[in-house]
């Protein structure tokens, strides 16, 4: 292969994945550690996304999410114990699978640790954001929704705590596209 055609296919992978992944993970520090009012600014906030969000998405539901969020997590532990990129491409946002493919070829060390038993998955935040100021590009525009995950580490016998972050474009209109954007370590 030639370096021309080695540069034309670097820049192509370049421009899609800063296409497809947000730059931008929410603020966690607006739900934890927030006094009453900050806690009911958050859940309004969040109401009014998860409304937009609804409106966009017609598979979206608060409700049902948590369910989502947690068949999302499922669906990555698979592909990564099986070592399948291609699924964990479709799971993952760009930076995020770039992180789990240099585990998986080289053995870095994951700053996360992946466990296996869900025991409860809560929808904490929603937020939506742009990189534009007026948000009316929907390939550039996110839907952010931070759940808090409790798995239950067998090594430990105890209960660990993640707050994961999952995100969707809006010209993502194919049922259920959520990628996970971060994971908590």
């Amino acid at each position: 292969m030639s370096n021309s055609s080695k540069k034309a296919i670097k820049y192509t992978v370049n421009r899609i994945s800063s296409g497809i992944s947000s730059p931008v993970i929410v603020d966690q520090n607006e739900f934890k550690n927030q006094g009453l009012i900050g806690k009911v600014k958050n859940e309004i906030k969040t109401r009014m996304v998860c409304n937009t969000t609804q409106s966009v998405f017609i598979d979206f539901k608060r409700s049902t999410f948590p369910e989502v969020a947690k068949d999302k997590y499922y669906d990555i532990l698979q592909a990564y114990k099986r070592k399948d990129k291609v699924d964990l491409m479709k799971y993952l946002s760009i930076p995020l699978y770039d992180l789990v493919k240099a585990n998986l070829k080289n053995g870095t060390p994951l700053p996360f640790k992946f466990y296996d038993e869900i025991v409860m998955v809560n929808l904490l935040q929603a937020r939506v954001f742009s990189l534009h100021k007026h948000g009316n590009n929907p390939a550039e525009t996110w839907h952010q929704m931070t759940c808090r995950y409790i798995f239950y580490d067998k090594e430990n016998k105890k209960e660990i705590t993640q707050y994961n972050v999952l995100e969707r474009r809006e010209v993502d209109k194919e049922g259920m596209t959520w990628r996970m954007c971060h994971i908590d370590n």
